[in-house]
């Protein structure tokens, strides 16, 4: 988890901005680096036209990018950039100093167009570090005529972190008081009548379909077949942003569940508090005191034993045996790392648990729901039962089936071909519907889906139905 260890932030100006309201989800492409282990999310920031890449990390909490003097930065902090400082240590190594700002932050929606969030609180770094030192080529990579993407070292990936984890840290002024506290700029957003939350979706490690999906509707919680209570925030549970909006906070340790280590004797089990962590590692990650010495080798899990987690009481469909440990590139390594350090009672599931399933935070509702990824080439329309009812004279066709897309669906159109009648319908799961039937003749029904990604299926099915013909 890129857990913040610490952030100190002075601030001191008022700031209030409209802000975009949302009236459906939003559907926001993301890139898959497997290799790394990371998703990237493209983001437009102010007045800047360029969209620049930044981590997508649900295991922390803001939004920092990185700010040059050269024209290629012009116009990225369209609010202000004020003089009150921040401190930003992660565990794994990673360090940001830098100035909070205010700024309009863009995003690219899949199908065409853009998503906004007018005047929201972020910091702009202005000295990055690795393990305590000093990156010195930090300001040569983002000031070259094209600018380099300077993190993590090494890869050149990426312009900074965008935090989606659900909890804030709080600031402490320049006269050491307690200050404000930042949260992630999805915890910004306006969600207007959907329910606050977002949805990440991989498509699995080759995927190159991964989305993040702004705002919840029932059909899309309804579709996550595995609920887990999130733990409550430590303090307070809300923040008064200042675009308006009000942010629903949360522990940084996401939920509990139950750890079983097997393997050369009696089960050991744990309970343990679990972060669902796409900016974690590339391998899962288990506190120091979960899996006994003997079961450890070279700092990861011996391949003698076997780890499993399984839900508390309080979820919806508890788990046995959740399929977390690795669905990546190399599936010649099944590898789980033991921690050095640490809290003794935590999982960190990096990024291969989102390989295996969609993740969705619901902050209304207090929750986290976990669904089994399946390729999003096209949606799922799967098999009919139908029944004829009404007179001989007039005939209904009872129709019920099921459709579904990892993603969402736009919209399910069941129609009669034969009769000319159809109903549309929204959102994924079971669905049952009445339509008119053309007495004495073979009934042509068309079912056809399209998910939030503009993919299509389409089912023929002929209904012979009795009577006599018009």
């Amino acid at each position: 988890m890129n857990r913040i260890a610490s952030v100190l932030l002075a601030w001191g100006i008022a700031f209030g901005a409209a802000h975009a309201e949302l009236t459906e989800p939003v559907v926001i492409p993301l890139t898959n680096y497997s290799e790394a282990g990371r998703l990237a999310i493209h983001v437009r920031l102010g007045t800047n036209p360029t969209y620049f890449p930044y981590i997508l990390d649900t295991g922390s909490f803001a939004f920092f990018t990185a700010l040059g003097n050269a024209t290629a930065w012009a116009g990225l902090i369209s609010g202000n950039t004020t003089s009150d400082t921040f401190t930003a240590n992660y565990t794994g190594g990673r360090g940001y100093t830098g100035n909070a700002a205010h700024t309009d932050v863009h995003f690219q929606i899949v199908g065409g167009g853009n998503f906004t969030v007018t005047g929201a609180t972020m910091g702009a770094i202005t000295q990055a570090t690795s393990n305590g030192t000093i990156l010195t080529q930090w300001d040569a990579d983002i000031n070259a005529p094209t600018p380099i993407p300077p993190e993590p070292p090494g890869q050149h990936l990426f312009f900074g972190t965008f935090g989606a984890g659900l909890f804030a840290v709080k600031t402490t002024t320049a006269n050491q008081t307690d200050g404000v506290r930042l949260p992630s700029v999805l915890n910004q957003v306006d969600y207007g009548s959907l329910t606050p939350g977002w949805i990440i979706h991989t498509g699995g490690p080759n995927s190159q379909s991964a989305t993040l999906t702004v705002g919840l509707t029932p059909q899309l919680v309804e579709s996550f077949p595995i609920i887990l209570p999130l733990n409550p925030a430590r303090g307070s549970a809300t923040i008064k942003n200042k675009n308006g909006t009000t942010s629903l906070l949360f522990s940084e340790d996401q939920t509990k569940a139950t750890c079983t280590v097997v393997g050369g004797g009696r089960p050991i089990r744990t309970n343990v508090s679990v972060v669902f962590d796409t900016g974690g590692t590339l391998y899962p990650k288990i506190g120091p005191g979960v899996v006994p010495g003997s079961l450890v080798a070279a700092k990861y899990v011996s391949p003698k034993a076997s780890v499993f987690l399984s839900t508390n009481s309080g979820s919806k469909n508890p788990l046995t045996n959740l399929d977390w440990t690795i669905q990546q590139a190399d599936t010649t390594k099944n590898l789980i790392s033991v921690g050095q350090t640490g809290s003794s009672a935590t999982i960190n599931t990096g990024i291969p648990l989102f390989y295996s399933y969609d993740v969705m935070f619901d902050l209304k509702a207090g929750v986290v729901g976990l669904r089994p990824v399946w390729s999003p080439t096209r949606p799922y329309v799967g098999p009919t039962r139908n029944r004829v009812t009404g007179s001989p004279q007039s005939p209904t066709l009872r129709i019920s089936g099921d459709c579904s897309s990892p993603v969402g669906l736009r919209r399910v159109t069941v129609r009669n071909v034969t009769a000319g009648s159809q109903r549309n319908l929204t959102g994924n799961g079971p669905w049952t519907v009445s339509l008119r039937a053309e007495p004495g003749a073979k009934n042509l029904i068309l079912i056809e889906a399209i998910d939030l990604l503009g993919k299509k299926s389409v089912l023929r099915k002929t209904i012979a139905v009795g009577g006599t013909p018009k």
